[in-house]
Parts: structure tokens; sequence; C-alpha cells
């Protein structure tokens, strides 16, 4: 599967003898443990150590008692637990109370709360299946405050919830503290709320709110930070709303901050959105090579992540009858939907049309069918929600007709194109300047 390392956190030093057996028990059920105590050598950078943990994590399990002071390597733990959070995607935590533990509702937002009694060997239990058998992980959210941003990692589903009604009035707080240069609060704010900006379709707000964040980023020295707001906060959506010449741009500014602080987990970030506005130009050759760049340069989830959407592509772009084209689309069906990534409804749209190109009426019905599903009551993404339902509606309108050669006739019921073979050399970052023959809305961007 997809992850192998557990980072195994005690909150405090009455948390260390449980936390240890926990650890233990994951390695012994076949998964990698990391555990502060056991793994880091002395002398270590305690955040070195932690960030070069992170880099190979699928999971966090975190073992903690109310009441009781943090060390500061917990604090420092916590923290990397916050940045993979905001930079990384499909990341997993699990929380063992013991006692009356008081989590915040950012961290409850996005993780699974065990029972307060469980032994720490059933506790290793239950996340080593949830990890490996694809078990459900949905957050457990019915403690959050009421005026609480949940934390949310794009790997996480996201549900209809009042943080859709109040977005507003968080986006307001991000500009004050911006305005005040109130760099780290604003920044925070800033990513906590994100997925609701990109998921909602709030592209104006995002716009308004990343650029004078990217300008307060440069002035706070902080070229990280810069980066991925260039690249996730504006490339992502100058992407989805059809605007690649802003997105190369977006994507050119935040490679060369990447460069600047020599960060190339950033560098090869990059390569996955060029891949992501090459595929919305339909130019498949050049996405599945930009792809292959950012796979060289990612490290564990990340880079299997970009390995999954390849194999989608690649998938998808097949004879729409191919027996292959179908196994394939399951395998990715599976691989997606146990990492909680929203292309499980993408992958059950192809399989629509796959059945339909075969005359399997029913079994394109159901696949629709949960394709609509999916994106309307587990998700909320309105722009795939409407592929679903064109999807939909093509199936019932060729059952209405009867399922004939005209399926031929009339070409393939997709919108991937076919994609030309992806030999020859890779792009360079020059490719990033390429024109596109698209009209776009001028825009300047602050980078």
């Amino acid at each position: 599967m997809l992850k192998n390392l557990v980072i195994v956190v005690a909150g405090s030093t009455a948390d260390i003898a449980d936390a240890r057996i926990l650890a233990a028990e994951i390695e012994r059920q076949g998964l990698r443990a990391w555990f502060l105590e056991d793994s880091a050598r002395v002398g270590d950078s305690l955040l070195e150590a932690i960030e070069n943990a992170l880099h190979e994590a699928g999971a966090m399990v975190l073992v903690r008692t109310g009441g009781a002071d943090y060390e500061p390597w917990s604090k420092i733990q916590q923290k990397a637990f916050q940045i993979k959070n905001r930079f990384a995607d499909a990341f997993r935590i699990f929380v063992l109370p013991r006692g009356p533990a008081i989590l915040e509702p950012t961290l409850l937002a996005c993780s699974v709360l065990l029972p307060q009694d469980l032994e720490p060997k059933a506790a290793a239990t239950f996340c080593v299946r949830s990890i490996t058998d694809g078990l459900p992980a949905s957050p457990s959210g019915g403690a959050i405050a009421s005026n609480a941003v949940p934390l949310l990692a794009s790997g996480i589903w996201t549900h209809a919830n009042t943080f859709i009604h109040t977005y507003s009035q968080y986006a307001d707080t991000v500009l004050s503290l911006a305005r005040l240069d109130e760099y780290e609060a604003a920044a925070a704010l800033y990513w906590k709320i994100l997925y609701f900006s990109g998921y909602r379709e709030q592209w104006h707000r995002r716009l308004e709110l990343t650029e004078p964040l990217i300008a307060l980023s440069k002035r706070n020295r902080d070229p990280l930070n810069a980066g991925m707001l260039l690249l996730k906060g504006l490339s992502y959506m100058f992407i989805e709303t059809g605007r690649p010449r802003l997105a190369f741009r977006s994507i050119r500014a935040a490679h060369r901050l990447f460069q600047q602080c020599g960060n190339r987990r950033g560098q090869a970030l990059c390569w996955d959105y060029v891949g992501e506005a090459y595929l919305q130009l339909a130019d498949h050759a050049k996405a599945a090579r930009a792809y292959d760049r950012a796979i060289e340069g990612l490290r564990g989830l990340e880079r299997d992540q970009v390995i999954l959407k390849k194999r989608f592509l690649l998938a998808a772009n097949e004879d729409l009858r191919s027996k292959h084209r179908e196994a394939e689309l399951r395998v990715l069906h599976g691989e997606f939907s146990s990492i909680c990534n929203y292309r499980t409804g993408l992958v059950a749209i192809e399989m629509a049309r796959g059945f339909l190109a075969r005359g399997g009426f029913p079994e394109a019905l159901n696949q629709a069918h949960e394709a609509v599903l999916f994106f309307r009551d587990r998700t909320g993404m309105p722009r795939n929600l409407a592929k679903a339902d064109e999807v939909l509606a093509q199936v019932r309108g060729r059952d209405a007709r009867g399922i004939s050669d005209s399926v031929t006739k009339e070409g393939p019921l997709r919108t991937w194109r076919q994609a030309a073979p992806c030999s020859g050399p890779r792009p360079g970052i020059r490719a990033l300047e390429e024109p596109v023959a698209h009209v776009v809305t001028p825009m300047v961007l602050s980078v």
C-alpha cells in the first residue's frame, strides 16, 4: 500500500510507556513506526529528525493525557504535524486519549478519536487495519467548538458543515491580521481555511487573501511559504478556472522561490502542478513527462499520489472497450479511496464511460450514480458533480435509445483526448514559459 511509516507521539512523559508499546505493535504487524525516544540519536536536531520522518509518514498516532504539560519535543512534533497538514496530502492522524484529554478543535477536526480505555496493542491493530485495508478514517467532529476553524488536510473527505457559511468572516480575519503584519497568525489561519476556498469555488476571495500574504511572506523572509502560496494558493485556482497562462506564471515564480531557499520538494511539487496545467490543456504527453519530473523529486505519500495520477491519466486514455483499462481503473479506484482522494469519483466517471462503450448499461448506471453521490454528498465539489451529472445523463439517454453501433460513430464519451506517446525528452523548466493557445484575462500577480 501507499503508507508504510507511522509516527507515534507521546503527549507527555507519562505517555511514553504506552506510546512505546503501541509503536512496537505497529512494527510487529508489518508497518514501520517512528518513535522519537527510540528513533532519534543523541545530539540529533529534534526538528530535523521529525522533518525527515514526515517525508515518509502516512499517519500519526498521538497518545495524549489531559492536564499534562507538553515536553519541548512534543510541541515540536505538534508543529511538524501542522506543517504536514499545511503542505502535504493524504495524512491520517489517530488520537488515543488517556484520562480527560482536551483536544484542540483543529486537531479533532481531522483526526480519528479512539476510545479512551483502548489498550495500546488494540489501538495499534485498529490503526494498522485502517491504513492497510483502507478502512474509513473520517473526521470525528462531534466535539468541535462552534467558533472553531477545522484544520483540513486535502486528503480528507470534506463534508457539508457550518463553516462553509462562515468562511467569509475567517477570510476577513486573515486580511486584518495581514494588514497588522501579524504574519504567523495570518498564515496559519489562511492554510486552515484554504480547502474551503478551493472546494467551494470562492476564487475571488482566494485571490484577495493570497496576494497580500505572498507580499507579507517575502517581507518576513519566508520564501518557502511564499512559494507554497503561489503554488497551492494561486496556480491551483488558475488551473481550475481555465487560465493556464497565469498558472504557468505562478508556478515559475514559485519554482524560483524554492530554488532560492534550496527546497527540492517544493521544486518537485511545481512539476506536479505543471502536469495538472498541461492536463487541462489536454496535452497528455507533456502532462505525463511533468509528472515524471515530480516523481523524481518527491518522497513518500506525495510521490505515490503523483504516480497514481499518472497511472490514471494513462488508463483513462486507453480504448474505452479495453479490459486492461477497466482492470487498471478498478485498482486505481481502490487506491484513491484508501487515501481519501477525490479522484475516486473521477475514476467512477471513467469506468461508467467504459461500461457504456461496451454496452454494459447496468454497470455504467451504477458507476455514474456512485460518482454523482460521491461529489454531491461526500465531498461537495460542484465542478466535478457537473461532470458526473453529464455522464449520468449520457447513460440514461443511451438507455432510452438503446445501445447500438452509434457509440462508435459518435465517438468516445469522455472529456479525455487521446494522449500522444509519452516518449521523448523531458520538459525543462523553460517549458513553463511555452505559450499556450488560450485567451486569458490579464491579471497582475504580486510576485
